[in-house]
């Protein structure tokens, strides 16, 4: 559980220091048009990669077991498709 709980800590202080992207002023004249966003299996392979991004840069490689990444799926899950939060963040912390 301590580890579950560091491992928000650090999650939490990450995303409330984060910067948003500055916004970009479009392309250069003369440049190449922009290749258009991926669709099907390399839609698929792009989020895959995205999932493995996520992972590679929090504190989800604290090896955690299968069981305990599910759980976490689910939070990610529910927060992402803007569903109600079975338990919010704030209530973890003590």
């Amino acid at each position: 559980m301590t580890r579950i709980l560091a491992a928000l800590a650090v999650l939490a202080s990450t995303v409330a220091f984060a910067t948003p992207p500055p916004t970009p002023a479009g392309p250069p004249p003369g440049a190449p048009a922009a290749k258009p966003p991926p669709t099907g299996a390399e839609l698929n392979k792009a989020l895959y990669a995205f999932g493995v991004m996520i992972a590679q840069r929090t504190p989800l490689s604290a090896g955690f077991t299968e069981a305990e990444v599910k759980e976490i799926m689910k939070g990610i899950n529910d927060a992402v498709l803007k569903k109600t939060l079975v338990v919010k963040p704030e209530d973890m912390q003590s």
